[in-house]
């Protein structure tokens, strides 16, 4: 028997249905722990439909694509879907974004703010310069997809950024894609004291300091904002 034969012969048998219908490579996968990373399309399953942003698809299978910027209103809920492939199953621990990239070298070390859902039903936000109004993330699953998605309200202007997605399985292995130029947040701030005349009345009840920006800062619990200088 040639050596042409027996690989052959070997790829066969990988294939064959055993133990109840799963097949000997996916015994081998569950006997010895192999597995792959969470993928947005360019793993182990290929598709092309891994990122919506307001009901526009994206193709997010390479390591790094470029897409037209999708930009995301002031005050206006937009929603981001991620759809996950999980090699493992509904095995899915976090999915990640990661906005704001600035410096040479497009990298999650590189961008201070990101949004994560955990599938806990935790949504953690990193949003120093309070461009970020409000957020809800969510998870649905359906056979060995994870869809996740982010119902994000800008609050103020973010100029056009790179996005990094990620998604974190539960034995830590993570998937990256980088989407060049991905999204802007423009318009109108949600909330602007400048165009109030008289304000001074408005005080902020937050029981912690509430990232919303007033004037060139955050409100302080109870804070009275004064009129502008005249």
């Amino acid at each position: 028997m040639s050596n042409r034969t027996i690989i052959i012969l070997a790829i066969i048998l990988l294939l064959i249905p055993v133990l109840d219908g799963t097949t000997l490579s996916e015994y081998i996968k569950e006997a010895y722990g192999v597995s792959y990373p969470p993928s947005f399309g360019g793993g182990t399953y290929h598709y092309t439909d891994g990122l919506v942003i307001n009901d526009k698809t994206f193709d997010i299978s390479g390591y790094s694509q470029t897409i037209q910027t999708q930009n995301l209103t002031i005050g206006v809920p937009s929603n981001v879907t991620l759809k996950i492939y999980d090699d493992s199953g509904s095995a899915l621990r976090s999915a990640s974004l990661f906005l704001n990239i600035r410096g040479p070298n497009a990298s999650v070390q590189n961008s201070d703010t990101s949004i994560q859902y955990d599938i806990s039903g935790n949504t953690i936000v990193q949003d120093p310069h309070h461009f970020i109004d409000t957020v809800k993330g969510s998870a649905s699953f359906s056979g060995k997809f994870a869809y996740v998605t982010f119902i994000i309200t800008p609050g103020s202007k973010m100029n056009t950024s790179d996005m990094i997605v990620s998604a974190v399985d539960n034995k830590l292995a993570v998937g990256y894609s980088l989407v060049v130029d991905a999204v802007s947040f423009t318009g109108k701030t949600s909330w602007d004291p400048v165009n109030f005349i008289d304000y001074s009345h408005q005080i902020c009840t937050a029981s912690e300091p509430c990232k919303q920006i007033c004037g060139n800062h955050v409100c302080s619990p109870g804070e009275k904002l004064q009129p502008p200088n005249k």
